[in-house]
């Protein structure tokens, strides 16, 4: 019927359709119809009617919400009114409205470490168009509604929708739980009506979850939820017992983020348990949306489980989750479902990301495109306009898929990816502010800084300082609200990447300054390890343990004596751990990573010992750094294979200064040839820092050279020593690189001097001391050269 009364009039020929099951019928003589409901919708299952007319809208039942009747062979008469109809916004469809909105807003799980915040906003929009008012309408209608109900002696569930509609979600939680305290002791007096009483239980159960799941206490929700399935079961209401079981894995879901310890893997259980049962009921043939949304959320389960596993355990729940999407979008077409569409395509995208970072060369590059394919059509629905926090949760997760092609990427389309992945940031930030969803804008602060210290890596001078200088601000911002008592694992997670900036920034810096950088730097990454344990964390422990490592080699080098070996022996320790967990077969990219890093550990070492132990050392670096190559070729990982080889080259030039004549040549012929492949890659334009380092670095082993050489042949070397030195001076300026500057400048007046070249030594010995006018030895350098010119 359509039209108010009293002027209702059939219509005929009018598509008819049962959203649960997909069931659909054309009206007949009369606006009859027929429904033919499927096995799995029993008596007393909430059931849907959509009936399309341009224009019209279903005003009752309200919503076209309708309860199977005990008798199945049961008329109802749906009743459409033109949209924008007042009637729309009388009592019962307000109500209606709220519980809808209390319904759906905690059904569906998010995807992120940092529960999505609940908006009402968001579904009043969405009620708002399709019954053809303004969000401001039905926002006024809903305040009237809300406050009428207050003021009367109204039930405590009505008063909890109220409390629910005004985003009051712990007073909707208690009056919610208080209405279901009522009713359950209603059951034991009201035998007759026991089917009835206990549906209502479970819905007032359900809807304490639902508000505590809005005010984001999973821990209450969870409870509640589980009130509620101590009232139902599989053989008396299946799909009610599935809904309830799919709402308890989104709570355990969410409860893993905010755990710690063995409580990580019982909250991963309980949602993989709940997920699977409703799985049992939600079949893709009877309830295809059910079952779809059940796949969705496994997938989000599965990819924590990925999370905190080794090897191809870690990858084959990935594999799982995307399947599980894929399943989810046979159901979920853009078409159809364009919301839950965009929302299984950005869950998509995280599971390709994650897959990646456990992929080497080709096929891990091909994965992070496939996710910002993904997550670019989630942003076709996701817009800004109409869902402001969906799409500022996707340009985040597109920050995050950018930011790692970035690093398996070179040049110019390496910094290019890396500045779309920050404007995807800020542009999250626009929307996700601390105010209104700190966890949230905590998340993005996080990956804001990563992006900015990857962009500093590629810079310069002052540039390079200033991005470090923003990634740490932004970290910190982070741990304003990713606190180790209320988010363990975020905290834990930005304690490393704030260690990682002080690592980087130490490098730009000297004296007492430097090392006060890297002591902060080790205890960020210590607190991080309080957390990240190899029970519980395993490739998070090996990530910090890698990063700790690095940070004892660099303090290292800036100490002495006894104090610098023992910074040495606890780095390769700390390698060695990481190593346990990151190997070739499962993790190639971090293995070969830490080769490296190890490498570098035991270079440094052999400089502070003597004879053979010293050559051992570096043979063993040069093992791990060939090794390191096996996996970071230039084809798949070229910045990674330009590192190793900068490296490679500084341990074969070492190597020579321990060996004869001939081998010794070898080695240091060997060494030029791997610098000059690393600066390949390392080019003044694309990566200064990296090029003018290993400029330094072949510029020694030039000068080594040289010294074992003769004649045109030693002069050339020399010639090119210099010029290497100076390309590295133009990078390391005194105001920017101080530590770095200082080095250079030596080796070009050392150069000079096996030049013979008294007049240039003297200048460069005079600009060192002009940094530091109190150095005797520079002093008498200078005094020395003087009396030979």
């Amino acid at each position: 019927m359509k039209g108010d009364d009293p002027s209702r009039t059939p219509v005929d020929n009018v598509s008819v359709s049962l959203d649960e099951d997909e069931s659909r019928d054309v009206t007949k003589g009369g606006g009859l119809f027929h429904l033919f409901l499927s096995a799995a919708l029993k008596t007393g299952v909430e059931i849907t009617i959509t009936v399309t007319i341009p224009g019209f809208a279903v005003y009752e039942p309200p919503g076209g919400k309708l309860i199977v009747p005990m008798d199945l062979v049961h008329r109802k008469e749906i009743q459409l009114l033109p949209k924008g109809s007042p009637k729309f916004l009388y009592d019962a469809q307000l109500r209606a409205l709220v519980e809808r909105t209390a319904t759906e807003s905690s059904r569906v799980a998010n995807q992120s470490n940092a529960k999505e915040q609940l908006e009402l906003s968001r579904y009043l929009r969405e009620w708002a168009i399709q019954y053809g008012f303004s969000i401001e309408q039905v926002q006024s209608e809903l305040n009237r509604w809300a406050s009428e109900v207050e003021s009367k002696q109204s039930s405590p569930y009505d008063l909890g929708l109220a409390a629910f509609s005004k985003n009051n979600f712990n007073e909707a939680h208690n009056k919610a739980m208080e209405a279901a305290a009522d009713e359950e002791g209603h059951v034991a007096s009201l035998q007759k009506q026991q089917r009835d009483s206990i549906d209502r239980i479970v819905r007032d159960y359900r809807l304490a979850g639902d508000a505590a799941y809005g005010a984001m206490d999973f821990s209450n929700a969870s409870a509640a939820y589980q009130e509620a399935l101590a009232h139902t079961s599989q053989d008396r209401n299946g799909t009610q017992w599935a809904d309830i079981q799919l709402r308890v894995g989104n709570a355990e879901e969410a409860l893993i983020s905010r755990s710690e310890g063995t409580a990580i893997s019982g909250h991963e259980e309980s949602a993989r348990k709940a997920y699977l049962a409703a799985e049992t009921v939600y079949t893709r043939d009877q309830l295809p949306q059910d079952w779809a949304r059940t796949q969705n959320n496994l997938g989000i389960a599965l990819i924590d489980l990925a999370e905190r596993c080794e090897g191809a355990q870690s990858s084959q729940y990935l594999q799982q989750a995307i399947e599980a999407y894929h399943g989810a979008l046979q159901a979920y077409t853009q078409e159809r479902l364009p919301q839950n569409w965009a929302m299984t395509q950005n869950n998509l995208g995280n599971a390709l990301r994650n897959l990646a970072e456990r992929s080497e060369g080709a096929q891990a590059s091909q994965y992070l495109q496939q996710a910002i394919e993904a997550f670019r059509s989630a942003l076709q629905v996701y817009t800004r306009e109409q869902l402001p926090q969906d799409w500022a949760m996707t340009q985040n997760n597109l920050g995050n898929a950018l930011r790692n092609l970035a690093g398996r990427s070179e040049g110019t389309q390496a910094s290019q990816y890396l500045q779309l992945a920050i404007e995807a940031y800020r542009s999250a930030l626009e929307v996700r502010t601390r105010e209104l969803l700190p966890q949230n804008w905590a998340a993005t602060q996080n990956n804001l800084g990563i992006a900015l210290r990857n962009l500093a890596g590629r810079s310069e001078g002052a540039q390079a300082s200033q991005y470090l200088q923003q990634a740490i601000e932004a970290y910190q911002s982070a741990l304003q609200v990713r606190t180790r008592v209320q988010l363990p694992q975020s905290w834990a997670t930005t304690q490393n990447n704030l260690g990682n900036a002080l690592l980087d920034l130490a490098d730009h810096s000297e004296g007492a300054q430097a090392s006060q950088y890297l002591q902060q730097a080790i205890e960020d990454f210590s607190s991080a390890l309080q957390v990240r344990t190899r029970e519980r964390l395993p490739q998070n422990w090996a990530a910090t343990q890698n990063n700790l490592g690095n940070a004892l080699r660099t303090l290292a080098e800036r100490s002495e004596g006894a104090q610098a070996s023992q910074y040495l022996q606890q780095a390769i320790e700390d390698f060695s751990s990481a190593l346990q967990v990151y190997t070739r077969e499962q993790l190639p990219q971090d293995w070969a990573a830490t080769q490296n890093n190890l490498g570098n550990a035991l270079r440094t070492l052999a400089e502070r010992s003597e004879g053979a132990q010293a050559s051992r050392y570096l043979q063993q670096a040069i093992e791990a750094f060939s090794s390191a190559l096996q996996v970071s070729t230039r084809q798949q990982l070229p910045q990674d294979w330009a590192e190793t080889q900068h490296n490679l080259g500084i341990a074969l030039r070492n190597l020579a200064g321990r060996s004869e004549e001939a081998q010794a040549s070898q080695y240091l012929q060997q060494a030029i040839g791997a610098l000059r492949s690393a600066l390949q890659v390392y080019t003044r334009e694309q990566l200064p820092q990296d090029w003018a380092k290993t400029q330094n670095s072949l510029g020694d082993a030039l000068l080594d050279v040289a010294g074992r050489s003769e004649g045109a042949q030693a002069s050339q070397y020399l010639q090119q020593a210099t010029d290497a030195y100076h390309s590295a001076l133009q990078v390391y300026t005194e105001p920017t690189f101080p530590f770095r500057w200082n080095l250079a400048t030596r080796n070009l007046a050392k150069t000079y001097e096996v030049e013979k070249d008294w007049n240039n030594a003297q200048k460069c010995y005079e600009q060192l001391l002009s940094h530091n006018p109190t150095n005797q030895p520079l002093q008498t350098k200078i005094k020395e050269l003087s009396e030979k010119r």
